[in-house]
């Protein structure tokens, strides 16, 4: 029994020995003691934390976490531009992105250098193992925002974000309309308007992405729509299907007639038929006219 007891006591000494160990010291920092406000900051103050390789990329990004903290107090969704660089060695792994916040970057963000009163730095060195040192900076800024001034930006973006909702809903609109008209339109138009719609769309302060993903569905809806207008216009007509066509639109032409009877209507039809006109012209015209409006995308139907 006791040489068991001692082999499971030396197995959980070998894994202790192998567990990697991470010791993070201070080797620098910009005060001799950490200041008060780190941990007693009131009301009305944010404090941004960023950690990087470097002094300068550690304070872009306690500048970056304040920002995601304001924009969460305003209520506000934090729009990400450009791009997460990513850098990997042998002995350090480190990312850095970009943010930046549209509600807040005319009035806010743009003075917030002015805004910021403390700030504090620290140069540390983690050790992974008895070989390898990682030295990395942690910035910490604290900015000081007036509640006021929260509760008029806060104000000041449902109005802009209202006011973009109703440009998407004219954009929206407009391309309804030229997908719905009878007469031959420009397609392309109506998927302009769709994607200014989505340009709007990714700029909103709120529901953002469920914004965004009914304007995706809606794109897609009108392609599927152009694709099924496109087979049905500018498909080749066999030559039985057009006296078949003919018969069938100038039976409804004479039925639109008025004040007559039908054997009437029908001669009548017949005759501005034979004259290149009336309804039924009309609509071999139109018909035709669309084909050529939908002949850029004929390679869809295939």
């Amino acid at each position: 029994m006791n040489f068991y007891i001692f082999f499971i006591l030396l197995l959980l000494a070998a894994c202790a020995a192998r567990r990697e160990m991470y010791v993070v010291s201070i080797v620098e920092k910009s005060s001799l003691a950490q200041p008060v406000w780190l941990s007693r900051y009131g009301g009305g103050a944010f404090l941004g934390i960023g950690e990087a390789p470097t002094m300068e990329a550690a304070n872009r990004a306690a500048l970056e976490d304040l920002m995601r903290k304001i924009s969460q107090e305003i209520g506000v969704e934090l729009v990400a531009t450009g791009e997460i660089v990513k850098t990997e060695t042998s002995t350090e792994y480190s990312e850095r992105s970009s943010y930046q916040l549209d509600a807040l970057s005319a009035s806010l963000l743009r003075d917030i250098g002015r805004r910021v009163t403390n700030s504090y730095w620290e140069h540390c060195r983690a050790q992974t193992d008895k070989k390898i040192f990682n030295d990395f900076y942690r910035y910490y800024i604290l900015a000081e925002i007036p509640g006021s001034f929260v509760d008029t930006l806060r104000a000041q973006t449902h109005v802009e974000n209202e006011t973009r909702l109703a440009q998407i809903e004219a954009n929206v609109k407009r391309a309804n309309d030229i997908l719905s008209a009878e007469e031959a339109v420009k397609p392309m138009d109506a998927f302009g308007e769709l994607a200014t719609a989505m340009q709007t769309a990714a700029t909103l302060f709120y529901n953002r992405n469920a914004t965004l993903e009914s304007l995706n569905d809606r794109m897609i809806t009108a392609i599927r729509s152009l694709r099924i207008n496109i087979l049905q216009t500018y498909s080749e007509v066999r030559p039985e299907r057009r006296f078949i066509l003919a018969c069938r639109w100038i039976i409804g032409a004479a039925r639109g007639r008025k004040g007559a009877p039908m054997a009437q209507k029908l001669a009548d039809e017949l005759l501005a038929a034979s004259k290149n006109e009336g309804s039924a012209i009309k609509k071999k015209l139109d018909t035709h006219r669309m084909a050529e409006a939908n002949r850029a995308f004929a390679h869809f139907a295939s």
